[in-house]
């Protein structure tokens, strides 16, 4: 759940990053979309996906989108 705040929070905050320019550290903010201008944003919509994590492949179950259900099964969100 702490990953989804923290990805929530870059999404409407933004990213402060560190540069060097012209010989000296400094910083920004990186905005992840465009709120402003939404055409500037591109998307993909997909059916399937796998995610690779330390060698790992973390692709949803077939037929279900990979969250735990009560009683430890996977499948279709509500």
């Amino acid at each position: 759940m702490a990953n989804n705040e923290q990805f929530h929070r870059w999404l409407v905050e933004g990213v402060d990053v560190l540069y060097q320019r012209a010989g000296r550290q400094v910083g920004d903010k990186v905005w992840l979309v465009d709120f402003h201008r939404p055409d500037n944003n591109e998307f993909l919509v997909v059916n399937q996906f796998t995610v690779i994590e330390q060698q790992q492949n973390k692709r949803p179950a077939p037929g279900g989108d990979g969250v735990k259900k009560p009683g430890g099964r996977a499948g279709h969100s509500a």
